[in-house]
């Protein structure tokens, strides 16, 4: 395997305080047809109200004492998803905090996180955002530049960021994120591990392989420092490594598959991934413990690579094991067998989601049909609906050609699955 390589952590430009604003869109409430909240949801409802009537009888509607009650409140509130309730308690919380206690309290970082919460749940990042900034501001005053308190709200700020494709921001408040976690559990090895995993996570998610990779590697060497050679805590950084070689050759576009009409061959991806597998399934063996579905899954990650990686012939030997060990005792039954799994696609060029302008293209669609073969392979490709030029169909229908499945297993034997049917939505540029 590659050696690993260290990543330089930079601190991110402290966030100045941002007001909240009152004019923020008002929260809609639940939609129509909500399942009906569970009996211990509602008990706790009324429990909560009850509490913050009981205590405003007996302090007055403005006491420093009705802000924990409304707080438990609006946070059952908002799990009812009863967000304009929510939202009014949450408010109603931070004025009465703002009167006695002035703009730096823990109370008012609470008030201001859930009500970031409802804002990113209903779609509105930026003033999510808005709420996360001064939420985190008044943290860092009051329990220091990288008390481990704002970790939780800076990966929510991150997660709007990367809502909003605001991939510079994202990088800072990374940066900062990654800074903290190791000031606050560079002893927890476990702990920060699992907070670096998020981190390349995040790298992942915008498209950065050979960052994110760079700090599953990273986490690999800290995983590896708990003493034992072969521990599970190094498991989730090997799969992280696997997933960037596979997302690469994907979505990069270095990749040699991809020829000028954007359709989809296929190509042996970086041994790297297959190696990172194959220890990982060294590690659960080697931790009974951790259990016979483990195992199994192990074992289905391991073929699923090999099939992406073009070796059906190594990768049905080890879907045969992943079959036995699920439908060994324990090993959670052979469900994962029961249809073929999609393991590797490229969408041709007009099948991918626009990063900016997307409101210069028109959403289409094709749709095809096909079978899957007992060794992952695509044959038999029909087109059965489409609303784009014949030619958009046809690279559609060359790209799933391309595609290689875990294909589906009758008492353990691999066979052939027809009538699949796969449905692509084409982005067309507005005339």
């Amino acid at each position: 395997m590659r050696a690993a390589f260290a990543v330089v952590l930079v601190l991110g430009v402290p966030i100045g305080a941002t007001a909240a604003q009152e004019s923020l869109p008002t929260i809609p409430p639940a939609p129509a047809g909500t399942a009906a909240p569970q009996p211990d949801a509602t008990e706790a409802l009324l429990a909560a109200r009850r509490l913050v009537d009981l205590t405003e009888q007996q302090y007055g509607p403005h006491a420093l004492q009705l802000v924990n009650p409304l707080l438990s409140l609006a946070t059952t509130q908002r799990r009812l998803q009863d967000y304009s309730g929510a939202e009014n308690n949450y408010r109603r919380a931070a004025s009465i905090v703002d009167a006695h206690e002035g703009a730096s309290s823990h109370d008012l970082i609470t008030a201001l996180t859930g009500l970031s919460a409802i804002y990113s749940e209903n779609g509105d990042y930026a003033s999510s955002v808005q709420l996360l900034q001064r939420a985190i501001d008044v943290s860092r005053k009051l329990d220091g530049l990288l008390n481990p308190q704002q970790l939780e709200m800076v990966e929510s700020l991150i997660a709007d960021y990367l809502a909003l494709g605001d991939y510079d921001s994202v990088l800072r408040e990374q940066q900062l994120a990654l800074r903290i976690a190791v000031a606050a559990y560079g002893k927890d090895i476990p702990r920060l591990v699992a907070a670096l995993e998020r981190n390349a996570g995040w790298s992942e998610s915008m498209g950065r392989y050979n960052m994110a990779r760079a700090l599953h590697s990273r986490t690999l060497m800290i995983a590896s420092n708990l003493g034992k050679e072969k521990n599970l805590t190094m498991v989730e950084p090997l799969r992280g490594i696997a997933r960037t070689h596979r997302l690469e050759l994907i979505n990069g576009v270095e990749s040699p598959s991809v020829d000028a009409t954007g359709s989809s061959g296929f190509s042996r991806p970086n041994n790297e991934g297959e190696v990172a597998l194959q220890l990982v399934l060294e590690i659960v063996d080697a931790h009974p413990e951790s259990g016979a579905t483990e195992h199994a899954n192990a074992l289905m990650d391991l073929g699923d690579w090999r099939m992406f990686a073009g070796y059906p012939d190594k990768a049905l030997d080890t879907y045969r094991e992943a079959w036995a060990a699920l439908r060994a005792p324990g090993g959670g039954g052979t469900a994962a067998f029961d249809a073929p799994a999609q393991i590797y696609y490229r969408p041709p060029g007009s099948a991918r989601r626009p990063a900016t302008s997307a409101e210069r293209f028109a959403e289409h669609f094709v749709e095809v049909e096909f079978t899957v073969t007992a060794n992952g392979e695509v044959r038999d490709v029909t087109l059965t609906a489409s609303d784009v030029p014949g030619k958009t169909s046809k690279q559609l229908v060359r790209a799933i050609k391309g595609a290689r499945y875990r294909p589906r297993f009758v008492d353990g034997v691999a066979v052939d699955t027809s009538g699949m049917k796969y449905r692509e939505t084409i982005y067309v540029p507005r005339s």
